[in-house]
């Protein structure tokens, strides 16, 4: 039986902004959706729907980020149940309670509806293994090109990673935008490790394969916890040291684009917005990102609902903002609680939540190195002093 602990995951977000109550973690790996073994809803009282509804849509979350799992378990339980547990021993007998009653308490992929596609790229197989996210008109998939998909030998490092777009006529420029970009990177030498590799795409199915699938970073109690090292930190500016060099801006950088494979190496994902510096998009948008990590310059412009033409400093403040929020977990639950605020202010009222995110950055982020390194990289300073304030920070 594998040795597991319980973690109070009541504020850690870690379920894509979500986190139930108590999470039974594998040892001993660190907290993430593949870490977890099964999932704890306290509540008091009768079941009732509200903490029912909690309950599948944890199931579906963990199951749907890996299709390997057979099933995966919320348990509903009582504060007073949940107090007593204490330490690996306890919690894996907890987990073996749980696990004698499966069938009435878990959902296979089937159970669930979650269909992995059938996709081909010039011929060649794509196939999924599991879901990794969707975002406006794509959805992206883990999995392996069978050419190159020996499943009795293939290796972590192997596994690949296929952006489906669900419209591809009508996202046409999207996809060529990220194909262009791809192209460029595989064309340079030497490759960048830190930034996708394009393996293969199909312009008329709307399909990109590149590799290698990362795990996003997440927030620890501290940066050590959170994996922040300077020679990741070194990694992250030296794609932006490539995209400059190749004249492009990635102009969608935030902390779930930044992630880390093959035992550490960082990595910057998802090339859909990046474009030459001061290529704006089609006519009528002056803008497309997360801007909560924007530079001032952008949100000034925003407010005064002007075009917003790329730079090259928008990357590096950007960069360095969301390593602040990766910094600490209480900065980036302040992050993730601002952002959700912002985007439901911005549905109504476009210029307050702009001016809400400037407020955040002026009295959250104050003093110190890590204002320093903003206002350096928002002055177009030397991009290796900038990354020096970070490693200064480390």
């Amino acid at each position: 039986m594998e040795q597991t602990r319980i973690e109070d995951t009541r504020s850690s977000q870690y379920l894509e902004g979500l986190s139930p109550d108590f999470t039974i973690v594998k040892q001993p790996l660190a907290l993430s959706i593949l870490a977890a073994a099964a999932s704890v809803q306290l509540q008091v009282g009768e079941l009732d729907d509200g903490h029912l509804g909690k309950a599948i849509k944890y199931i579906r979350m963990h199951m749907a980020r890996s299709m390997e799992r057979t099933y995966f378990m919320t348990l509903l339980d009582s504060p007073d149940t949940v107090a007593n547990l204490r330490g690996p021993t306890r919690a894996g007998r907890y987990r073996r309670q749980g696990i004698a009653h499966r069938t009435q308490n878990s959902c296979t992929p089937e159970q669930l509806g979650l269909q992995l596609p059938h996709v081909s790229v010039n011929g060649v197989q794509f196939l999924p293994t599991a879901w990794l996210g969707n975002g406006s008109g794509v959805r992206v998939y883990a999995g392996h090109l069978a050419s190159v998909a020996d499943s009795s030998r293939a290796s972590p490092g192997s596994v690949q990673v296929c952006k489906l777009f669900v419209e591809p006529h009508q996202r046409r420029q999207a996809l060529q935008r990220e194909v262009t970009a791809l192209q460029m990177l595989r064309n340079r030498e030497p490759a960048c490790k830190t930034l996708p590799q394009l393996l293969d795409y199909d312009a008329e199915t709307g399909v990109i394969i590149t590799a290698p699938a990362v795990s996003i970073m997440t927030a620890g109690k501290s940066q050590a916890d959170a994996g922040l090292t300077q020679p990741l930190v070194e990694e992250l500016f030296g794609a932006l040291e490539v995209l400059q060099e190749l004249k492009h801006v990635h102009c969608d950088i935030e902390p779930r684009h930044i992630g880390t494979y093959g035992g550490g190496t960082a990595a910057l994902i998802d090339l859909s917005l990046c474009r030459p510096e001061g290529e704006t998009l089609k006519a009528g948008v002056t803008y497309a990102g997360t801007f909560f990590y924007a530079a001032n310059d952008i949100l000034e412009r925003l407010l005064e609902n002007e075009l917003v033409e790329p730079r090259f400093h928008h990357d590096v403040v950007a960069l360095v903002k969301s390593l602040w929020a990766l910094s600490h977990l209480s900065k980036f639950n302040a992050c993730v609680a601002a952002v959700d605020t912002a985007r439901a202010i911005v549905s109504r009222d476009c210029a307050a939540g702009i001016r809400m995110t400037r407020e955040f950055w002026l009295t959250k982020c104050t003093g110190g190195t890590w204002r320093k390194a903003i206002d350096a990289a928002a002055n177009s300073e030397s991009l290796h002093h900038v990354r020096d304030l970070v490693v200064a920070t480390l």
